[in-house]
């Protein structure tokens, strides 16, 4: 299902810990955020892309970090539609937003380029996938979010194609910062 949608895009989501940071205080000093990539072709700058996943820390065991997951994207108002507590497993494979996610415009979480209006993430409809796996490290958790985007522009329907939207990094770390916040202190 996720090919469809996503074509090459086969969720291989490890957990691996970055840096030295076991117990750490919060999620913000653990999310990694300079994970652009600069791409060069003959020396000059053609394109940034941000990774694909943010990875957080948390001081908890994974059950209780799923269960504060799954809250999270309530918070955030995604139906959570797969869920597999046995491999650490949460989110959604295929939801639809139109201008507005989380209370926030669209353009506060992807880029999907421009158009002569503006911002295409203000016009156009977004499938997105987002989906967090949890993992054991020693008694903390890591968390890996996966969030990647598409977009059509409904003025032009289906011949005006999709375009591939980078995530801005800042919906996993609001989910990550909510997850924070309903684990139990």
């Amino acid at each position: 299902m996720i090919s469809r949608f996503f074509p090459g895009a086969i969720l291989v989501l490890t957990a691996s810990a970055y840096g030295c940071a076991s117990s750490p205080a919060s999620v913000a000093d653990n999310v990694r955020s300079d994970r652009n990539i600069q791409i060069r072709d003959n020396g000059m700058l053609t394109r940034q892309e941000k990774l694909g996943h943010e990875d957080a820390v948390f001081s908890a065991p994974p059950s209780a970090v799923l269960a504060a997951l799954r809250l999270a994207y309530a918070d955030i108002g995604v139906e959570v539609k797969s869920s597999n507590p046995a491999t650490g497993e949460i989110g959604n494979i295929e939801f639809v937003r139109l201008h507005k996610m989380a209370g926030r415009p669209m353009t506060a979480f992807v880029n999907c380029g421009s158009t002569a209006t503006g911002p295409a993430a203000d016009s156009y409809r977004i499938t997105m996938l987002l989906v967090s796996v949890v993992k054991p490290q020693g008694t903390a958790s890591v968390v890996e979010t996966r969030f990647q985007a598409r977009a059509v522009d409904i003025a032009g329907g289906a011949s005006a194609g999709q375009v591939e939207c980078q995530s801005l990094g800042t919906l996993e770390q609001k989910l990550h910062d909510l997850t924070s916040e309903k684990l139990p202190r």
